[in-house]
């Protein structure tokens, strides 16, 4: 079975992310996600370009960060990869979602960046979101994006 991430719950500002705060408050999201399209507007079978930043606020360090996406229709996904890493960037497909594979340990304040390519076949306008969840985000965070996808 895939994993199960909540209902997109938005983010909140994260009051315990000063050096020797405590654990956050329960229902306080320490996970912090932007997403930035670098080709808007996209041509149609042309490369669709996405920035994907991940960052722990939180003092603490965090685990089982798990982050997807869904893919619109006519949309297909051409690469995934996190930015300097020696590891394989695998991801999965299940049906029109995309999981990034889990990342096992953020350190506190740590950020990972993300280079997401996407191609479609139709004028569209693309609202990407992905959404992630932690152990100490369980109600997660989300990040949203428009593209146009002109002819």
């Amino acid at each position: 079975m895939p994993p199960t991430l909540p209902p997109t719950v938005p983010a909140q500002p994260n009051p315990a992310a000063q050096p020797g705060a405590a654990a956050p408050p329960a229902g306080v999201s320490t996970l912090s996600l932007s997403l930035l399209d670098r080709d808007d507007p996209a041509r149609v079978g042309q490369p669709i370009r996405y920035s994907l930043s991940l960052q722990n606020q939180s003092p603490q360090a965090d685990s089982a960060i798990r982050l997807r996406f869904r893919l619109p229709p006519g949309v297909e996904l051409r690469r995934v990869a996190q930015r300097f890493a020696t590891g394989s960037n695998a991801f999965r497909r299940e049906g029109d979602m995309i999981y990034l594979e889990e990342i096992r340990d953020l350190r506190g304040g740590e950020t990972l960046d993300y280079d997401i390519e996407l191609v479609s076949n139709q004028p569209q306008l693309i609202q990407m979101t992905v959404e992630g969840i932690s152990r100490l985000s369980p109600g997660g965070a989300f990040a949203n994006q428009a593209t146009r996808v002109v002819p």
